[in-house]
């Protein structure tokens, strides 16, 4: 398995709670696994949704000329 982030890193990297990431995992809209007793999210799905965010961000900042 590739490079893995832990809850609190993902929190970090995403701008959320933690209760939002779990949320997120329990939804099985994060994918992570359970070792040792931790979660473990890929670094990749963490990157994936940050894009994500920055796209929804830019997509509202963006006005609506057409709308005028």
């Amino acid at each position: 398995m590739g490079k893995e982030l832990s809850v609190v890193e993902a929190t970090r990297r995403l701008g959320v709670s933690l209760d939002a990431i779990y949320k997120l995992i329990y939804a099985g809209k994060l994918p992570a696994r359970k070792t040792d007793g931790r979660w473990r999210i890929p670094v990749a799905a963490v990157e994936e949704r940050v894009k994500a965010q920055a796209a929804r961000r830019d997509k509202d900042a963006t006005p609506d000329l057409e709308a005028r």
